[in-house]
């Protein structure tokens, strides 16, 4: 879950499976970064106030400028897939 406390911000989701190869993945922060093959996205436009939640296999694309690039201030909680009933 992220929610946006202060700012604007683009962030494409698209499908993990329909991503290039795995390129980097850091477990103490659990990111993955995905070769980009140009593959379809949607774009969201969260504001100040709004949050969004993202489900296991979809992944995304945050900070992306909407107007001008723009500090940002956000808070982003992680819930274990385990918790969800998945794994």
């Amino acid at each position: 879950m992220q929610f946006l406390i202060a700012g604007i911000e683009g962030i494409d989701v698209t499908a993990v499976e329909s991503l290039g190869e795995q390129t980097v993945f850091k477990p103490e922060s659990d990111t993955q970064k995905f070769a980009d093959n140009g593959a379809p996205a949607t774009r969201l436009i969260l504001r100040a106030g709004e949050f969004l939640v993202l489900m296991p296999g979809e992944a995304h694309r945050p900070k992306i400028a909407v107007q001008e690039p723009a500090r940002l201030k956000k808070l982003v909680v992680k819930i274990p897939a385990k918790l969800l009933g998945e794994g």
